[in-house]
């Protein structure tokens, strides 16, 4: 049995980066040995070990054919035979297909090192074109890496081109999609990512017209995803898509508060307290008042905005309204519903209408 560092770990180190993943091949091993010395099995499809101290992952070295569409459509061979260099072989990107040894040895069978300090991202092999999700990966690590000089090689990005005209992406579950979603929005670049995918023709029609500009621009003031999603998303025409790609609830809710009702978080735009009021409530903002501040900090970055401090004392002000003893027995919901509007519509009055605004 052999063990050996392998993909994003040996990269980030060549890169002088920090990695907070470790992936580890096994060669010349198997799953009844792995479960001997106390490895806790967690692969479905192919034998993936968890180690029991660290946690860190261990895989079986494998190789893999195309057996059906998609990125699970393979069968694997993960049988003791196979070499560290076939297990390489399989991988993505060239930068992705080193490994490791226990002395620190770097074995780099497909050009890996020399790729990046030429700062590409190439594909190791024409097997490239049986995954899918190779597309939204690259455009990923293209993301990441931008600010580094990373290029996609162009023989790279044909081959992303012929997977997305092949119609292999329609094979990817809306969950997977999702999850690439999910990681290049917290890279430096997002819109990277972004404008990768249009240029290989892999974004819904919905998305393939909006401007990456605003999530560029977020992207620069924010670490928060959501935020930039939100500014990348305002002009949507079609909201389905959130569906779509099975985004979380709140972020689905937080990204359609934003798209419908940025204009009225300019409170200059409110011509009496009921409208004021009703902006509150429409956004439930007297309850989920964090989230209301988030949409805030959308407009701060998106337009020359100051008003948070407005917005957040008057917030403050109405929920420290206080019911009055005599109507604490709640018999008259009605009344009390009341008592409380008027109470609020007074303090929008005092706080926005009393002076000169």
């Amino acid at each position: 049995m052999k063990i050996y560092l392998v993909g994003g770990a040996v990269r980030d180190k060549l890169l002088g980066l920090a990695s907070t993943e470790k992936d580890w091949v096994v060669v010349g091993s198997c799953p009844e040995e792995m479960l001997s010395l106390g490895f806790q099995q967690v692969g479905k499809q192919f034998p993936v070990f968890l180690h029991p101290k660290t946690r860190d992952e261990y895989a079986l070295a494998r190789i893999e054919s195309k057996s059906g569409h998609g990125y699970q459509g393979f069968k694997f061979n993960f049988s003791k035979d196979i070499s560290l260099e076939d297990d390489l072989f399989r991988r993505d990107l060239t930068i992705n297909a080193m490994a490791m040894d226990d002395h620190g040895q770097i074995i780099d069978p497909y050009g890996g090192q020399k790729d990046l300090k030429l700062k590409q991202l190439r594909h190791v092999s024409a097997a490239f074109i049986e995954d899918p999700l190779r597309v939204l990966r690259t455009a990923r690590f293209h993301a990441r890496f931008y600010h580094l000089g990373f290029q996609i090689a162009q023989e790279t990005m044909d081959l992303m081109k012929a997977i997305v005209a092949s119609n292999e992406l329609s094979y990817l579950s809306a969950e997977r999609i999702w999850k690439e979603w999910e990681k290049a929005l917290v890279t430096p670049n997002p819109e990277i990512f972004f404008e990768d995918l249009k240029t290989c023709q892999a974004l819904a029609p919905e998305i393939v017209n909006l401007s990456s500009a605003p999530l560029k621009i977020a992207a620069q003031k924010t670490q928060d995803p959501s935020i930039r999603l939100c500014l990348f998303l305002m002009h949507l025409d079609d909201l389905n898509i959130l569906t779509q790609l099975k985004m979380p609830q709140p972020l689905m809710r937080k990204i359609t508060l934003f798209k419908n009702e940025h204009l009225f978080l300019d409170i200059h735009q409110h011509q009496s307290p009921e409208s004021i009021l009703a902006l509150l409530m429409r956004t439930d903002a007297l309850r989920k008042t964090q989230e209301f501040y988030q949409l805030l900090d959308c407009l701060a970055i998106f337009k020359d905005y100051h008003q948070q401090a407005i917005w957040k004392n008057l917030i403050e002000a109405i929920q420290n309204i206080k019911l009055p003893k005599t109507m604490q027995n709640r018999e008259n919901i009605a009344k009390i519903q009341d008592y409380f509007k008027t109470q609020r519509l007074q303090i929008i009055q005092e706080q926005i209408f009393s002076h000169e605004r």
